[in-house]
């Protein structure tokens, strides 16, 4: 019985035995330590045609960054935008470019937090010394608020799945809780090792992302945008970026607000009780140097002439650059402005642009040809259009100079380099009406006159109208002499 017992307690035992050894068989190996285990979370995806993707590799590159405020609005131009700058040279062609775009000269009173003193003094130490090691990136910036700033934050160096390296520049904008209402354009100059550099890596958009500076829980912000006043005639448009402590009145051709000029703006801080800034189009400006002092500054991105008399604390008038036409700004009665409405008026007055592309309306020029001495009468021109205008004679000394008539016949001509050519009719067979008008002593007479009829619209250029005046020694008499009289004009 004994014995019994244990045969079958060892054919149990071999039993277990072999039972666990084919339990060992059919367990996969298991891992070494350099092999993967691959699972659902760390599987790479696949597209619809199999591919795997990997997102690109990332790799920060350290960078200095310099900011510049280079204002210089033009509609159309696309912000943010990035290039690259390899050479000395490249700075300088770029500097030529864009000098009508931007304020890119230096300037003695950065605004606050600005890197340095204007464009030319950030760029100029940059030599082929430093571009042997470095290129540069100048990222250009619009924003509808000057009191908007900027922090680069990072710049990276990205691999993409095709093999295409390129860079990426992230920059963060500082919004205040209170911005002025100014537009700014600005410069980020970028120092990039050159193992980053263009040979090696393209250029991608600039990404901009929003800091409130006032509340860091808020989600959205509202930007101010630019209040722009302008004012078009015939020559061009005049506009200059109006902050919300100041109001701005446009004052069109024919207006008898302006002292001077055919046309303008007006400019006043809202704190002021009287005074103003008056920007103008002229097409004549003279001065007494009679105790004229005159400098010279960089405004408006040209070169303005600032004169002040007998040692006034602030000047009396600013004649803009070549590049500006006959644009001067004057000011009437201002004795209740700050120095800060003063520093405020520059300001604007920087911003100042004038579009010679954009153009409307018509005005009246003086020429040595609208009068005549000898019967002491001047013709001038108002309301001028493409299809018509209103005459005015207006005998301008009390002479012995019998009876002046002059009647509703004309003809014009345009302005075509040094030469006046006579503007074709649209009709073969025509005729005036044979009325007389007579110039009086002491008044002026004015005749409306509309050509559409017999010249067509026409278009912009410089024109010039010609009428004659009979002169009759007593009236009823035969006409004694005739003149010929001209007003010339502009069609925008």
């Amino acid at each position: 019985m004994r014995r019994k017992k244990i045969i079958a307690y060892f054919m149990l035992a071999v039993a277990i035995l072999v039972a666990a050894c084919a339990s060992k068989d059919d367990q996969p190996e298991s891992k070494t330590e350099s092999e993967t285990v691959i699972t659902s979370e760390n599987a790479p995806s696949s597209d619809s045609s199999g591919e795997k993707s990997v997102e690109p590799a990332e790799q920060n590159v350290e960078f200095k960054a310099i900011y510049v405020r280079t204002d210089g609005y033009h509609d159309g131009e696309k912000y943010p935008r990035a290039s690259w700058i390899t050479t000395p040279d490249e700075i300088q062609k770029y500097y030529e470019a864009n000098k009508g775009k931007y304020y890119l000269e230096s300037i003695g009173h950065p605004y606050s937090d600005q890197t340095v003193g204007g464009f030319t003094e950030a760029v100029k130490d940059y030599d082929e010394a430093f571009f042997r090691d470095y290129d540069l990136i100048f990222v250009v910036l619009e924003e509808g608020s000057g009191s908007i700033r900027h922090e680069v934050t990072a710049v990276k160096a990205l691999r993409q799945n095709d093999g295409r390296q390129s860079l990426q520049t992230e920059i963060t904008r500082l919004i205040p809780e209170v911005g002025t209402d100014d537009m700014a354009e600005w410069h980020v100059i970028l120092e990039i090792p050159k193992e980053f550099g263009k040979g090696a890596y393209d250029l991608e958009e600039p990404i901009m992302k929003d800091k409130n500076t006032w509340d860091p829980t808020a989600t959205e912000v509202e930007i101010p945008t630019a209040d722009t006043a302008s004012v078009v005639g015939p020559y061009g448009q005049i506009s200059v970026y109006i902050p919300a402590s100041w109001t701005a009145e446009a004052i069109p051709v024919g207006s008898e607000v302006l002292a001077n000029g055919l046309y303008g703006l007006a400019l006043w801080p809202r704190n002021a009780s009287d005074g103003q800034i008056q920007i103008i189009y002229t097409d004549m400006f003279g001065v007494c140097g009679t105790g004229l002092a005159t400098e010279e500054r960089k405004l408006a991105g040209d070169v303005a002439g600032i004169g002040t008399y007998d040692n006034h604390d602030h000047w009396d008038f600013i004649t803009f650059g070549s590049g500006k036409a006959n644009l001067v700004a004057m000011h009437t009665d201002c004795s209740s402005w700050t120095d800060n409405d003063w520093n405020d008026a520059m300001d604007i007055l920087d911003t100042m642009k004038f579009d010679e592309t954009v153009r409307e309306g018509g005005v009246g020029q003086y020429v040595p040809e609208s009068e005549n001495d000898e019967i002491a009468v001047i013709m001038e021109v108002t309301n001028v259009t493409a299809t018509g205008l209103t005459v005015h004679f207006r005998q301008y000394d009390e002479r012995e100079t019998g009876t002046l008539i002059y009647g509703e016949q004309y003809w014009l001509e345009r302005q075509e380099g040094d030469d006046w050519i006579q503007v074709p009719t649209i009709i073969d067979a025509y005729a005036f009406h044979d009325i007389g008008y007579i110039i009086p002593k002491t008044d002026e007479s004015t005749l409306e006159t509309e050509w559409e009829w017999l010249y067509g619209k026409l278009s912009s250029g410089t024109y010039r109208i010609t009428k004659t005046v009979d002169q009759h020694k007593n009236y009823g008499d035969g006409v004694y002499a005739t003149y010929q009289l001209t007003a010339q004009f502009v069609i925008g």
